[in-house]
Parts: structure tokens; sequence; C-alpha cells
């Protein structure tokens, strides 16, 4: 048996029959694959997303034979080599098994899809240090607030009045104008004057290419991974906090968010988590959403985006586009 990487469209082409033959979607790029041979004959692959590990695919003859472990090395051994220790894996819930051996532990799963990760203790101990109350009437908001503007202030606002206390997630994943860090910098400074509202970095726990890749993607699809990330927040998340209640905002455009906030409602009241959902802010005779303030940045109209924006936020618009002052509200 040989490993070869996947380099030239031919490979990816054989990569994408393995996976078609198990069953499995390809759901974006990837940062690496591999493929494993008996010969000439390519009866095996997998790949790398960043820290993700995903798409194992054996050919049903070679199954049972110890193959992933050969797949998996390489993926493994480069992350390493780059700086990445902390690896999560998406695979079948029926291969769960296959990976334990290796150091991964189980997070979640789903009727389609489970979630490792090579710390067996990760996600407890990143709810354990969550700062804020669980007892009482505690709400959860996740967003990815990239920026922050005024529509996530005003959710904030509303979904606070209703609950002793909230747990607002940030999103973690890295990409777009700003990094991961800022946006939390954003929606910290935004909120620090509502006093029962706790922010914190998702990780890759909550609406991440981890647990759900294709929100991320925006081609209109939820499907398995939306089914994962929530059951996360549920089995994990809601039961570590105390979560009675989680609010959305209305969503009138993207087509994701809306299917999401769909199966939010579809699964969460039956196990005791309410779900309220709030409409969206309008400013100007549209709704305020994050997509609009980029569209005006990208236009080079970066006034136009500062109305959109909590002042917090507006040091944030300047660096990105321009160096000019803005007016103040």
């Amino acid at each position: 048996m040989d490993i070869a990487w996947v380099s030239t469209a031919r490979d990816r082409d054989v990569r994408d029959g393995l996976l078609a033959q198990a069953g499995l979607a390809v759901d974006g790029d990837v940062t690496r694959s591999v493929l494993l041979y008996d010969g000439d004959m390519a009866v095996g692959t997998a790949s790398r997303k960043d820290n993700v590990l995903k798409w194992f695919a054996i050919n049903p003859s070679y199954q049972g034979q110890g193959l992933v472990g050969m797949l998996l090395t390489p993926l493994a051994t480069e992350a390493i080599a780059a700086g990445i220790s902390r690896l999560f894996l998406v695979t079948k819930p029926g291969n769960v098994v296959l990976f334990r051996p290796f150091g991964f532990f189980l997070i979640a799963e789903t009727s389609r899809m489970a979630l490792l990760e090579n710390r067996k203790d990760g996600l407890s101990s990143y709810l354990a240090a969550l700062e804020g109350p669980r007892t009482g009437r505690v709400g959860a908001i996740v967003m990815h607030a990239n920026p922050f503007t005024l529509g996530h202030r005003y959710l904030v606002e509303q979904a606070s009045r209703r609950c002793d206390a909230l747990h607002l997630f940030v999103l973690s994943t890295p990409g777009g104008p700003w990094t991961s860090a800022e946006r939390l910098s954003m929606v910290t400074s935004g909120c620090e004057d509502v006093g029962n509202v706790f922010v914190h970095a998702s990780e890759e726990y909550l609406v991440s290419p981890a647990t759900f890749p294709t929100y991320f993607l925006k081609d209109g699809a939820t499907g398995a991974q939306a089914e994962l990330d929530i059951a996360i927040f549920l089995d994990k998340v809601v039961p570590a906090l105390g979560i009675k209640v989680r609010f959305v905002g209305t969503e009138p455009e993207d087509l994701v968010t809306s299917a999401y906030n769909k199966a939010l409602k579809e699964a969460l009241p039956s196990r005791g988590v309410e779900v309220v959902e709030i409409p969206r802010l309008v400013v100007e005779g549209k709704p305020v959403s994050a997509s609009r303030v980029r569209a005006y940045l990208g236009q080079g109209k970066v006034r136009e985006a500062a109305v959109l924006v909590p002042d917090t936020t507006r040091p944030y618009l300047v660096r990105a586009r321009t160096s000019s002052p803005l007016p103040r509200r």
C-alpha cells in the first residue's frame, strides 16, 4: 500500500469518485487530500481543511484491514508540523470506533455525522471555563458579527430584557475583513454597557467549519451539518450553562441562516429550550445586516456603512477601508 498526495485534477477526480462511492458529498475546498493505492488502484482517501480531518472513504473490498491509520497519519503529521496541534475529525457514526485507537474522542453525533477531537475533555473544559450565571432564565445568542452592527446590538438589547443572563457566542472562525479576535472585541465593546450579557469566543464548538461547514459556503444547504451543530448545542452547551432560551433574528435574505433558524425552531422546543425570533432592525427602509455593511465598504461607501454600526465598531471600518474620519451619529 502506498500513500500519494492529491495534486492534479485527475487525482481530485479519483478522490471524488471514492467519496461518491462511499455516499459522501464534497462540501467545499480542503487544505490537503491523500489517496491510498494498492498497486495502481486507489482504494482509500481522506482530507484535511485546516484543523478538521474529513472525507474518509475506503473501498468496500478493503474495509476492515486497518487502513484508517494509513490515511490519518500523514494528514495529522502535516498539520502538527504546521503548528496545528488541536484536531477535529468528522466521520459517519459507525466509524467512530475506528478512530479511538488514534487518540480521537467523540464530542457529539447524529444519525448521519459524528464529530471527534484529539482531546478527551476539550468541550467540557471549554464550557466549565465560561463566565456567567447558569441558573434562572438563561439565554443564548450565537452570532458571526462580521462586523458587529446596530442590528446585532438591537438583538442583544431585546434578548437581554427577556432573560436573567445572556450568553453571547461570537464565531471564532477566521476569514472576512476582520479577524476573529477583532470581531470578538467589537462585540465585547459594543455590549459592555449591558450588565447581564457575557461574551464568549465560540472556538470550534458552535457554527464552525467542524460542526457546520456549509454555513460558510452559503450555498443554501444545511442538512447533516446543521443537525450536528444543533446536537452539540442541545446535548452539551444547554445542560452545562442551564440555557432556557435561544434568541435569533429574523433572516429575510440569507437562505442558509434562514434554514438554520427553522431547524432550531423545530429541534429546540422538544428539548425544553424556547426559540425566540426577534424582528430585524430596519434602517432607511432596509434590514440592517453585516452583509449590507460589507457591501458598502466594498463600494468605498464608508459613511453609508458607518450609519449601520455602533460607534464602537466604527474604528474597525476605518482601519479596514479608509483613514478618513467618520461622522458621529
